[in-house]
């Protein structure tokens, strides 16, 4: 059965010097996938030699943006009424027609 290795040690003093426990760069090799889960779930961890931390392994921040649907029901207007825009105003129809005409018969740059 194989050894189980723990990663994160305690610092030798109980971390009352506020180090972090640092993981030896070589056993970070054979467990890198490990630590990656750990990471993605929220852990930092420190990579080093002899104690010293070298590196740090950490989760990538979130990039993106936070939208929940329904936040913006608040600004419903409740008398909107959406049939209305069904019926084009026959005045800007009317404008919007003759442009288009105009364009057609206009010479191409």
């Amino acid at each position: 059965m194989a050894e189980v290795v723990q990663l994160l040690p305690e610092p030798a003093d109980g971390g009352a010097s506020g180090q972090p426990a640092v993981i030896p760069i070589y056993e970070a090799k054979t467990q890198l996938s490990r630590l990656v889960k750990r990471a993605k779930a929220g852990e930092t961890i420190y990579l080093g030699a002899y104690g010293h931390p070298e590196a740090i392994l950490a989760p990538v921040p979130d990039s993106r943006p936070r939208f929940r649907l329904g936040t913006m029901a608040h600004l419903h207007d409740p008398d909107f009424d959406s049939t209305t825009l069904s019926d084009p105003d026959p005045e800007i129809l009317a404008d919007f027609e003759a442009g288009a005409e105009r364009d057609r018969h206009a010479d191409p740059l």
